[in-house]
């Protein structure tokens, strides 16, 4: 939503003493990570006690990119950051697209480009996929949760899959043997849903204010 977090992701609640957030990763967005991606401790961490709704369910992961800034308040996690535009790791992805997307005589810029900044997150050559698809996925890692997979889908016209949830086999409380199992989730939200780029929802629609302001609408 490209906007600076202010609780939403995190979410961690002091009388509650339990994460609340809004927004949870999915399995698939946590499997990206390979365990000596540095990334992945700083984006993600395991909360003890997460509470949806009425439920309280334990050991799911949080995302923590947002946690919050220690340069604005002592009292960490303030769930605030100032958002970093045009950060290197932005320009690194920007330069192999942009190469690859150039043809032939470039694609070993492309190919260097995505395996420098690669090296610099802790992780080896990128194997087992296109150049492309690593870009992709590349890209999807270092800026997940930062307002940009709705514009990189529809430029890429990849349409989009909603991901697999993350799994718990532990009650949802203390009063229910129920377990956050794939066909609970799939009572609360469609996970199967999938939107492919002739959807009139990849296109803003006009603001109401413009309709009703503007005679020639």
């Amino acid at each position: 939503d490209e906007e600076p977090r202010t609780i939403g992701y995190y979410g961690y609640s002091s009388s509650l003493k339990a994460n609340n957030p809004d927004w949870f990763p999915s399995q698939t967005i946590l499997d990206l990570y390979d365990d000596n991606d540095l990334r992945k401790d700083v984006y993600f961490e395991k909360a003890e006690l997460v509470k949806i709704q009425s439920f309280e369910i334990k050991d799911l992961y949080v995302i923590s990119k947002y946690k919050g800034n220690p340069a604005y308040d002592e009292n960490v996690p303030r769930y605030i950051i100032a958002p970093k535009l045009f950060r290197m790791g932005e320009i690194y992805m920007i330069a192999a697209e942009s190469a690859y997307m150039l043809g032939d005589a470039y694609l070993s810029k492309a190919d260097k480009y995505l395996n420098d900044f690669r090296q610099s997150r802790g992780l080896e050559a990128a194997e087992g996929v296109s150049l492309l698809e690593a870009i992709k996925e590349e890209r999807t890692r270092e800026l997940a949760f930062e307002g940009e997979r709705f514009w990189d889908l529809r430029r890429w016209g990849d349409g989009m899959n909603r991901m697999s949830p993350q799994i718990s086999n532990d009650p949802i409380s203390e009063n229910s043997t129920e377990t956050v199992d794939t066909n609970y989730l799939s009572n609360m939200s469609p996970f199967d849903l999938k939107v492919d780029m002739n959807s009139y929802r990849w296109i803003w629609p006009i603001p109401y204010n413009e309709l009703t302001t503007n005679i020639n609408i």
